[in-house]
C-alpha cells in the first residue's frame, strides 16, 4: 500500500513466508522454511521484484522452533536468531543462537552459539537503535510458541559491531 495514494498491488512470492515479514531500504524480507531440506533462511524481495535468498542465514530446522530476524533501518545490517529445544530433558533444554552481519553476509559476528538455558527461554531479536549502533534482544519465556506482542520481560543491548552484552531490565 502506498501511504500517500493508498494504491495497492499484489506481490507474488516464490515461497510462502514462515513468520514475520519486514521492510528496510525499499526491500521486503521474509523467512522461508524448506520442508524437504529442513532448513529456514531469510529471503529478500527487492524493489525490482527479484527474490534472493540470504544463504548465510540458513539454519537446519529438523523440528519446529523459534526463528526470527530484524534489520537496521538503513538496510545495512541483519540480526537473526534461532533456537533448538531438547524436549527429552526435564525441564527442556533451550539452545539459543544469535548472529549479526551485513546484509551481504560479510562481517558476521556470533553473539550466542548454542547458549544453553533450562529456564524455558528463547532469544528474540527486538530492534536496532535509531542510529544503528546498537541492537536489542530479549530472552523470551516459552509459553507454547513465539511471542511478538512486544511485552518482553527482559531486554539486552549489544553494540552492532560486537562487544559486551548489557542487561537492561528484567
Amino acid at each position: 500500500v502506498d501511504p500517500d495514494t493508498l494504491v495497492t498491488c499484489n506481490i507474488g512470492l516464490d515461497h510462502p513466508p514462515f513468520g514475520r515479514v519486514s521492510t528496510a531500504g525499499g526491500n521486503i524480507y521474509f523467512p522461508v522454511f524448506d520442508p524437504d531440506a529442513q532448513t529456514a533462511k531469510v529471503w529478500r524481495l527487492s524493489a525490482d521484484g527479484e527474490q534472493i535468498p540470504l544463504e548465510f542465514t540458513t539454519i537446519t530446522m529438523t523440528q519446529p522452533a523459534p526463528y526470527d530476524f530484524i534489520l537496521s533501518e538503513d538496510d545495512s545490517r541483519i540480526v537473526w536468531a534461532w533456537n533448538k529445544v531438547n524436549a527429552e530433558t526435564d525441564p527442556p533444554l533451550f539452545r539459543n543462537n544469535l548472529r549479526i552481519a551485513n546484509v551481504d553476509g560479510s562481517n558476521q559476528i556470533v553473539v550466542m552459539d548454542q547458549a544453553e538455558n533450562s529456564e524455558g527461554r528463547f532469544v528474540v531479536p527486538v530492534r536496532f537503535s535509531a542510529d544503528g549502533s546498537t541492537f536489542f534482544y530479549t530472552l523470551q519465556p516459552d509459553i507454547g510458541g513465539p511471542i511478538f506482542s512486544g511485552r518482553f520481560d527482559t531486554l539486552y543491548s549489544i553494540p552492532s559491531g560486537g562487544g559486551d552484552t548489557r542487561f537492561m531490565y528484567g
